[in-house]
């Protein structure tokens, strides 16, 4: 194992990845994260300790229906990970501590295999770990609502192989849950194990001429959930069909000695939600025989294709590398949602919405600079996302009612701010 240094670093993220508002209507997307992390190394074993707050947040509303739509995760974690080889053998187990509203989460993860020394590739693994998502949701209706917070346990299990010829190597991985611990609360619950799995093929080229590599995987998930209310289903969420294909090539190349990188990937989204939620914990019995339920079912397709080019100059003491990334963006995106005549029967308010945008390219410009001002290392990194072009069609709406609308309406000027990310990290080597 080569030799590592001790190490110590402390860093904040903040993303505002989306904001828009207008009278009618408005939506907000944020993240924040806040991380402790430490290296120690003794002869053949390597100690990380991570420690760590994080809060991502969505916020939906709109005035016309009395309508507020809150879903936030806030959760301080800590890690405690251990990575041991015994010849050609190794070891990495890790620890993990989530404190989520008030409530404490117990997960790990567990890896063995074999490792080329020579060349510092495991080439053999197989692992098992658990890993708990924490849900936390609030909904408002009309001055009523409920507030979701529960967490579901899911086991997996992953192989990865890989073989290396010269400066060529192949790996082939592959991850699926084989369980899940169901953890339903009073409101919330799982009506069936979901299926995941993720599988990954990827080709590297070390040598010095030209290196390259390739990679494509794919990962799908089949989901169903409930909620209750005394003991009452009012609601379902079926997710049938939601898969990402991702094919990505990063090719390191040498012009007029100045080092470049340049990555080209395709991802393909697809999905299929549906589902229902009926009227009677908001409202009172007269008012839920009028207005039973809302059903709706949201389906489609997104093709991004991203191209990467960033150079990384390292002078004595300080480093930068400029990054401009270019996003084509094709969405295909339906939205249907209508309400029953009476209880179950018929239907009433039918509403179908299709996406107004035909393709847009989206840029993204930035930089990661370091300095050593002698106690430490100081690391920044600012990314700006900005749209280039946007090819918009006349949007497909069938409305036979006073339906719930969730986008402001062309009549109703939408104010778009977002796209910032920042990450300040200070690293100290010993």
């Amino acid at each position: 194992m080569p030799a590592v240094p001790q190490q110590f670093s402390v860093s904040s993220d903040y993303f505002n990845i989306y904001k828009a508002y207008s009278e009618s209507s408005s939506l907000n997307i944020l993240y924040r994260n806040t991380e402790f992390n430490s290296l120690f190394h003794f002869n053949n074993t390597r100690l990380y300790v991570n420690l760590g707050t994080t809060n991502s947040f969505v916020s939906w509303k709109t005035t016309q229906n009395d309508l507020k739509n809150n879903l936030e995760l806030k959760q301080n974690y800590s890690s405690v990970s251990l990575y041991s080889t015994f010849n050609n053998l190794f070891l990495d187990s890790k620890v993990i501590l989530n404190n989520y509203q008030q409530k404490w989460l117990f997960d790990y993860s567990i890896k063995m295999g074999f490792v080329n020394l020579n060349r510092n590739n495991q080439e053999f693994d197989v692992s098992f770990r658990k890993t708990s998502v924490p849900i936390s949701w609030n909904l408002l209706y009309q001055a009523a609502g409920f507030n979701i917070n529960s967490d579901q346990s899911f086991y997996l299990t992953s192989v990865n192989f890989s073989v290396s010829i010269d400066n060529l190597t192949l790996g082939l991985s592959y991850e699926r849950n084989i369980s899940i611990k169901d953890k339903s609360s009073e409101i919330y619950s799982m009506d069936a194990k979901p299926i995941y799995d993720n599988i990954k093929f990827e080709i590297k080229n070390r040598s010095d001429y030209l290196p390259v590599s390739f990679d494509i995987s794919r990962t799908s998930l089949i989901m169903k959930s409930h909620l209750l209310m005394n003991d009452v289903q009012f609601s379902s969420i079926n997710i049938s069909d939601l898969s990402l294909l991702r094919i990505n090539s990063d090719i390191q190349l040498n012009c007029f000695n100045i080092p470049l990188g340049l990555s080209i990937s395709y991802n393909y989204l697809k999905g299929n939600v549906s589902g229902n939620i009926e009227s009677w914990p908001f409202t009172d019995i007269i008012q839920s025989i009028v207005a039973n339920r809302l059903n709706y079912q949201a389906y489609g397709s997104v093709n991004v294709m991203e191209s990467s080019l960033s150079s990384k100059m390292i002078f004595k003491k300080f480093s930068i590398k400029p990054v401009i990334d270019i996003y084509y963006i094709n969405p295909d995106l339906t939205l249907q949602d209508w309400q029953p005549v009476y209880l179950v029967f018929g239907i009433k308010d039918y509403n179908e919405n299709t996406d107004c945008i035909n393709y847009m390219l989206l840029g993204r410009a930035g930089t990661e600079a370091a300095v050593d001002i002698g106690i430490a290392v100081v690391s920044l990194n600012i990314y700006q996302f900005f749209p280039l072009l946007i090819r918009k069609d006349n949007p497909q709406n069938i409305n036979s009612g006073n339906s719930v609308t969730i986008f402001a309406s062309s009549s109703s000027p939408t104010k778009i701010s977002g796209g910032t990310f920042l990450t300040l990290t200070l690293t100290k080597s010993f």
